[in-house]
């Protein structure tokens, strides 16, 4: 609730301080906020999601499930789709890569670190 009011506060606080501090980052700022503020938008955002699963469905369909948005219960504040039972992208590949750690004979996590 009220998350709009709460980013709009933060990031005016934010903006304040760069123009005293940073005014070459304040158009940065600006433009986040315009990007941020799409994001506020479930009507707009029921409809990206509509396009992206019209775009996506013809060629991926069989590997690729989109959730469809139910436009007619959509808000600007409430965004509905289907609900799609499975196993969540960050975790599949997750699990994917540990199966590939453990097939060079190391983990995840090691090959983690090493990447730092």
């Amino acid at each position: 609730p009220n998350i709009e009011q709460i980013f709009r506060s933060d990031l005016n606080t934010i903006r304040h301080f760069c123009k005293i501090a940073m005014p070459q980052h304040v158009p940065t700022l600006n433009e986040i906020e315009n990007q941020f503020l799409t994001e506020f938008d479930y009507i707009g955002e029921a409809k990206n999601l509509q396009m992206i699963a019209d775009n996506i469905n013809p060629t991926w369909n069989t590997k690729v499930i989109v959730p469809c948005p139910l436009i007619d219960m959509c808000t600007i504040n409430v965004l509905v789709m289907d609900y799609i039972h499975g196993v969540r992208l960050v975790d599949g590949i997750i699990s994917n890569y540990r199966k590939v750690a453990q097939q060079m004979g190391t983990t995840l996590e090691a090959m983690e670190e090493e990447q730092k």
